[in-house]
């Protein structure tokens, strides 16, 4: 939806060829943007109607190529790990808590009999 905003601002001249190269390389230079761009391209850049709109689409292709690609996700295996660290961090800390109330309130029943 954002490209077709673009495209539209683009070709009424609203936004700038210096801009747009910016804000695509920005966008490109992350892992959703590329993604986008890779399942996308061959329609847009097949589809386009007016001179206008071709360069648009060659522009967002060259930034495409030109964007820093960026390094590869962490493995979703190290989250699920550290996911799981910091919950068993969490329940340790509850189960602790828990048992210091209980033994309290077991010593102060037997001090009172």
């Amino acid at each position: 939806m954002i490209i077709s905003e673009w495209q539209m601002s683009f070709e009424t001249k609203a936004l700038p060829e210096m801009r747009l190269r910016a804000i695509s390389r920005e966008m490109f230079s992350a892992h959703p943007g590329r993604a986008y761009w890779r399942e996308a391209r061959q329609v847009r850049l097949s589809t386009s109607e007016t001179k206008r709109a071709r360069l648009f689409h060659q522009i967002l292709d060259e930034e495409y190529d030109q964007a820093p690609v960026p390094p590869a996700p962490e493995h979703s295996r190290s989250h699920r790990t550290r996911a799981l660290q910091a919950g068993a961090a969490a329940s340790a800390l509850v189960l602790a808590s828990l048992l210091a109330r209980a033994l309290t309130h077991r010593t102060r029943n037997r001090s009172r009999r």
